[in-house]
């Protein structure tokens, strides 16, 4: 199971997700299952628990559970992620690149920067 291991970057993703319906900081219902977006939430949470360096915290707009496409990582159009850039310069790190990725369907670039 992806929720068994406490630093698996699947299980901060869950956990940040869940965070956001328990608490007061996501009255938007971003971090809502029944958002259609909710998924590439997920994954795209997934890809920056997977590849930022582990010294990085959660940045800002993150914390605050603001729409994914407002991240400087993530290029949406109408609504749905279609790039993300995952540059060394921005932190993130030549890791593992997280299968899901697949939960993106709109994805049509991904800039490692190399």
């Amino acid at each position: 199971s992806i929720y068994i291991g406490e630093t698996t970057s699947q299980r901060k993703a869950i956990d940040w997700l869940l965070s956001g319906l328990l608490t007061e900081t996501d009255s938007s219902g971003f971090s809502d299952c029944s958002n259609p977006f909710f998924m590439e939430r997920y994954a795209l949470a997934a890809v920056y628990f997977s590849m930022m360096n582990k010294d990085a915290g959660l940045p800002d707009m993150m914390k605050r559970q603001e729409a994914q496409c407002s991240w400087p990582f993530v290029t949406c159009s109408g609504g749905n992620v279609v790039r993300l850039g995952l540059e060394r310069e921005e932190g993130f790190s030549l890791g593992t690149i997280p299968t899901e990725l697949v939960l993106l369907p709109r994805l049509k670039e991904l800039d490692l920067g190399m």
